[in-house]
């Protein structure tokens, strides 16, 4: 798959930061120990370097606490939603991350619907998560 500029020019920038290394491929370094949010940021740079279209809906702040405004059976849903070729729903967690009871049945419901549902950690970079990506 031909990366767009846009993409190239953020691998380079990946690559000056050294995050990234030569290879057949690009490859992401061992990645550190690292919250949810900044698993999401590498996800969506590799996602958009692979031309994914990619879907997140952020929490706010309320006085109550932090909220995504959701209806239906949002809550739990899944923190990506990637499309291309296919789509690819994503679950994030750090690397000692649970998920809740209802992200399990947002997994289970999409699973047994036939769809490609992942969950990643911070471990995953640069094997598992780039693997999936870059699948036709």
């Amino acid at each position: 798959m031909r990366l767009t500029r846009e993409a190239a020019a953020a691998i380079d920038a990946a690559r000056l930061e050294g995050r990234i290394t030569e290879g057949s491929r690009v490859r992401l370094l061992d990645a550190p120990p690292m919250l949810e949010d900044e698993l999401l940021q590498r996800v969506l740079l590799l996602a958009k370097a692979y031309g994914w279209r990619t879907a997140h809906f952020r929490p706010a702040r309320t006085a109550s606490g932090w909220r995504t405004a959701v209806g239906g059976d949002g809550v739990g849903f899944t923190d990506l939603v990637l499309v291309r070729e296919r789509v690819v729903w994503i679950e994030l967690k750090s690397q000692t991350g649970v998920q809740s009871p209802d992200q399990k049945e947002w997994a289970a419901a999409l699973l047994a619907a036939g769809e490609e549902y992942y969950l990643w950690r911070p471990s995953d970079l640069g094997t598992i998560i780039q693997q999936a990506l870059e699948k036709p």
